[in-house]
């Protein structure tokens, strides 16, 4: 239920008449899941739900996946952290593909969970405003959020691979894989970055 009250507060998905999704797709919604994973151990439990769409791969589509970037971009950053004496520094963002908006003109519809259904809902579904683990856009859509974040606050991306940015006036070299960043540069160009993520991706 908690997860519950975080997709309701970030607006992941309003909710529509499932008539609006086969009329619009000519499919029901995509069905979903919970995920239930232990970060800890037995003797200590942490426990992290995540409701995940199944969408699934019904045909082959290259515009759907995201960059990753090379083993010799990481080995990079650490030779220049070494090199000039800078500070590496790691953020994984939680819930990543949240706080990615679905592209103007994608309609992805879900199926509701049984927890987000109330009284009167039984015909309805979610209209996604935002990506969802396991729906095949999420990760290119996730992907062209956190570059459009990185661009606005001053980086530029790399020619070799999508996934690598420079800052020119705070020299802070940076990698994205999935939901974490790994970026080395000078104290206090890595705190005002820290603080830049905060804003936008947190």
């Amino acid at each position: 239920m908690e997860e519950v009250d975080y997709i309701r507060k970030s607006n992941l998905y309003t909710k529509v008449p499932i008539k609006e999704c086969i009329e619009r797709t000519g499919n029901k919604p995509i069905a979903v899941k919970w995920t239930d994973r232990n970060k800890q151990d037995a003797k200590n439990p942490l426990y992290r739900s995540r409701l995940v769409g199944k969408e699934f791969n019904t045909y082959n589509d290259i515009t759907l996946y995201a960059a990753t970037p090379p083993l010799e971009a990481l080995r990079l950053i650490i030779s220049l952290a070494a090199t000039y004496k800078n500070e590496i520094m790691t953020n994984d963002v939680s819930r990543a593909y949240f706080y990615a908006p679905v592209k103007e003109g994608q309609y992805i519809y879900v199926k509701l969970p049984a927890e987000d259904i109330l009284p009167g809902e039984e015909n309805m579904c979610g209209r996604l405003n935002y990506s969802m683990y396991g729906t095949r856009r999420a990760a290119t859509n996730w992907q062209a959020h956190y570059t459009k974040v990185l661009v606005q606050n001053g980086f530029t991306v790399g020619t070799a691979n999508c996934v690598t940015f420079y800052h020119p006036d705070k020299q802070i070299c940076c990698m994205v894989h999935g939901d974490e960043f790994v970026s080395a540069g000078p104290s206090e160009s890595l705190d005002w970055m820290m603080r830049r993520l905060k804003t936008y991706l947190t």
